[in-house]
């Protein structure tokens, strides 16, 4: 029983280190296009996203 906690906290802590590092990538994006050091396009095309979905949620985090 234990080994089944400790591996259900391990896929927690593995999922939430993923899901923060994807945030973080996508706020240094959103930083760089603000500072017109790298495109609108080229910034969705680095996180997988259209331009307008990338636009809605850089409004989104503002």
């Amino acid at each position: 029983m234990c080994n089944f906690g400790e591996a259900i906290l391990e896929q927690g802590l593995e999922q939430g280190l993923e899901q923060g590092l994807k945030q973080g990538v996508f706020m240094t994006l959103v930083s760089l296009v603000k500072d017109g050091m790298l495109g609108l396009e080229e910034a969705a095309r680095r996180v997988d996203m259209s331009k307008e979905e990338f636009m809605e949620k850089m409004e989104k985090e503002e």
